[in-house]
């Protein structure tokens, strides 16, 4: 699992995906503090029941780490065709299959933050400005 700052920074950036967490056991979290700040960072596997309700009563002062079948689950798969290549850094062509004008290109350092870059290009037309260091809009 990619645990870059980097990519820690982009799943605590990515509201939309931070709204749908659902918390379940083996789920990888950070307990931020009140600051919002990322160092030091201490990645916990979520493994009980009383965890998981603080973190539900909480839900600011934690951040989800989507794995990667947990991103991959946020797409609905039935009209896309998708193929990945690695050169410099990963890239991930795709196209909609169902007549959609869906396509195009999204990269990353890890096979996690190529995922999180799709998936937050396709459902939240947002792409991640590395100088900014946040999501912003696609168009």
């Amino acid at each position: 699992m990619d645990n870059s700052p980097e990519f820690l920074n982009m799943c605590m950036k990515a509201e939309e995906i931070q709204k749908t967490w659902e918390p379940r056991d083996s789920d990888f979290y950070i307990a931020m503090k009140k600051s919002r700040r990322l160092r030091p960072v201490k990645i916990s596997i979520l493994n009980d029941w009383e965890t998981r309700n603080h973190i539900i009563e909480h839900r600011d002062l934690f951040i989800w780490i989507p794995r990667l079948d947990q991103l991959q689950e946020i797409v609905d798969w039935k009209n896309w065709e998708c193929r990945i290549r690695k050169k410099d850094k990963l890239e991930m062509h795709y196209i909609s299959i169902s007549g959609k004008q869906n396509s195009g290109i999204v990269t990353g350092k890890s096979m996690e933050q190529l995922w999180i870059a799709f998936v937050m290009k396709e459902k939240y037309e947002k792409v991640w400005d590395s100088k900014k260091e946040e999501w912003i809009s696609a168009s």
